[in-house]
């Protein structure tokens, strides 16, 4: 997050449905527009003003439906790693601890589109 705006990473899906994409893409909203672009390259993929962007929380981890222009991206801020040997206690607390950190970026990316919304 910065003091106008938001910058980090998401995985990214078309539609509003789960799913298991593991290509990470930078998430930057500033000067009044929301920019993707795969983190691996300096490219944009994706730059619209904020007006033309609505976003709604999905589920209680990390994702997020974009709406763009009636077009729906899912962003997923929650951390994707493979999954640990076994199911033990120890796998269960990292995905609680994901999960809530997605939450907590979530959050913040939801507040700078708030904010920089004209």
């Amino acid at each position: 997050m910065t003091a106008t705006g938001f910058a980090g990473r998401a995985r990214l899906a078309s539609g509003s449905a789960p799913t298991s994409s593991v290509m990470p893409y930078r998430v930057t909203v500033a000067a009044g527009s929301l920019r993707l672009g795969p983190a691996a390259t300096a490219g944009v993929v994706l730059d619209v003003p904020l007006s033309r962007v609505r976003a709604r929380p999905l589920g209680r981890a990390g994702s997020v439906v974009v709406d763009v222009d009636e077009s729906p991206l899912l962003l997923n801020f929650s951390e994707h790693r493979a999954p640990a040997d076994g199911a033990g206690a120890t796998a269960k607390a990292r995905r609680v601890v994901d999960a809530a950190r997605g939450r907590r970026r979530r959050d913040r990316f939801l507040r700078a589109l708030a904010r920089g919304r004209p």
